[in-house]
């Protein structure tokens, strides 16, 4: 058995999949696709919670940031190219360029 479902059981369920017969594996299985399917869920859920306090604490420094330009001007956002597109000239400095317009 992966290393991971085995600690995901014994965490869960407080079983120890390494000890079970055949049979009393089919017994266990619903209860172990049900505790992969709730890891999965809080998982998810706290990448969530963590993409979310990432994306406010970059907005707060950017309004921070925001507060030193003189005259209120605000920095535009720029978009990247796809990084393939990068790769594909023959040119170092068009990534720059593509970034910078001068």
């Amino acid at each position: 058995m992966p290393d991971a479902l085995s600690r995901l059981c014994r965490k869960r369920l407080g079983i120890d999949l390494a000890s079970l017969s055949e049979d009393q594996l089919r017994a266990h299985l619903p209860a172990i696709v049900e505790a992969v399917h709730a890891e999965t869920v809080d998982t998810s859920n706290l990448l969530k919670r963590q993409r979310f306090e990432v994306a406010k604490a970059a907005s707060l420094r950017a309004h921070s940031l925001a507060s030193f330009i003189p005259n209120g001007e605000f920095i535009r956002d720029e978009t990247l190219p796809p990084f393939d597109s990068w790769s594909q000239s023959a040119d170092p400095n068009s990534c720059l360029e593509s970034i910078l317009p001068i």
